[in-house]
């Protein structure tokens, strides 16, 4: 007897709930127009299945989209602190090259006193000599703030380097007598001299006399050669 009371309780619930999802029902196909029973439609499942394949590829390249899109608002914060760290980075650069360029001024400033103070006398003292060796070589000779030493010939500036081993020898010895000048200021050095033209031939060498001649109305040389040819007279 319980058991069939049981029975009778479920009965009556089971039955409530049929006829309030039959009422759900026929309200939902009052509200949806589905009144009348829709005609048979027969389907092609060869369009049905392109159709499927191409939202399927659609799904797969906007999930990619949004996978992407993900990855990159993850690093957003990282892009952020990179182009906060090169913002500071490149004024660090900036004061960096306005210290660089303060400096190269300042070491292009302190090359030209330098100059000014070393090789500007050595250069003008080597003119001096230099006047004096046109006439011996009948080359202009110049030099330069480097000590690069040039000459003329037929109008056109030429490198010692075409000059023959015995105008070198003179050229390298008017610089060294430009040196001594600077370095004995208000005194006056004896030279000692062996045989610095042995490179010349005879009618060079007797123009070099001049040159040496010249030289000694003002300083103390000493001169030795290595044979009777080469005596200054």
């Amino acid at each position: 007897i319980d058991s069939i009371r049981k029975d009778l309780d479920d009965y009556k619930r089971l039955n409530e709930e049929y006829n309030t999802k039959l009422k759900l029902a026929e309200q939902y196909k009052n509200d949806n127009n589905l009144v009348e029973k829709p005609e048979n439609t027969i389907y092609n499942l060869d369009e049905l299945e392109t159709i499927r394949k191409e939202k399927y590829d659609e799904f797969t390249r906007i999930k990619e989209e949004v996978e992407n899109d993900e990855e990159e608002v993850s690093s957003l914060d990282e892009k952020n602190n990179s182009v906060s760290n090169n913002i500071e980075l490149k004024d660090y650069n900036a004061d960096r090259i306005k210290l660089y360029d303060a400096l190269t001024k300042e070491i292009n400033a302190a090359d030209e006193r330098l100059k000014e103070k070393y090789v500007a006398p050595i250069k003008d003292r080597f003119v001096y000599y230099a006047e004096l060796l046109e006439k011996t070589i009948g080359e202009k000779v110049k030099m330069d703030s480097n000590y690069k030493v040039s000459f003329e010939r037929e109008g056109l500036t030429r490198s010692s380097e075409h000059l023959s081993s015995g105008y070198l020898a003179i050229c390298a010895l008017c610089f060294r007598l430009a040196l001594i000048d600077n370095m004995f200021e208000g005194e006056l050095p004896f030279i000692i001299m062996d045989d610095p033209f042995v490179a010349l031939d005879s009618k060079r060498f007797d123009k070099a006399k001049s040159l040496i001649k010249e030289l000694s109305k003002n300083k103390q040389i000493i001169y030795f050669c290595c044979h009777e040819s080469r005596e200054l007279d």
